[in-house]
């Protein structure tokens, strides 16, 4: 674990992470500890191999448990969206339309979801 990258609503926190044993591999973003219906989403929106069953979503690299709870290390996408928005610069003009990509690209992802039966309950700019 490298750095916290925030807390959930339900107690569960986000990390930015790498690889013990490959630390120039790739970086991850870890969720722990994980509700069961939180477990039960992630088994139905992922393939047994980790890759997406729904277009925009990221790679599940690894679920499992931990002292008792339960983790998934995802493909880390990037930055978190306040992070971004915070270093948008230039006019007006720019910065709307760098949002608007933006906003594309979280509509879409949560259209993935969506299209798996779920809601995704927790949008913040640090998610």
């Amino acid at each position: 674990v490298t750095y916290q990258a925030g807390r959930g609503k339900a107690g569960g926190a986000v990390y930015g992470a790498k690889d013990a044993k490959d630390p120039d591999g790739e970086r991850a973003a870890l969720k722990f500890p994980l509700g069961a219906s939180e477990v039960l989403a992630l088994k139905a929106l992922y393939a047994e191999d980790g890759s997406p069953l729904a277009a925009g979503l990221p790679r599940l690299l690894q679920l499992g448990e931990h002292y008792g709870g339960h983790f998934a290390a995802m493909e880390l996408l990037g930055r978190p969206l306040s992070d971004i928005f915070r270093k948008l610069e230039g006019s007006v003009e720019v910065r709307w339309r760098a949002l608007r990509i933006l906003g594309r690209l979280l509509v879409r992802r949560l259209a993935a979801i969506h299209s798996r039966g779920y809601v995704h309950c927790d949008v913040q700019p640090a998610n």
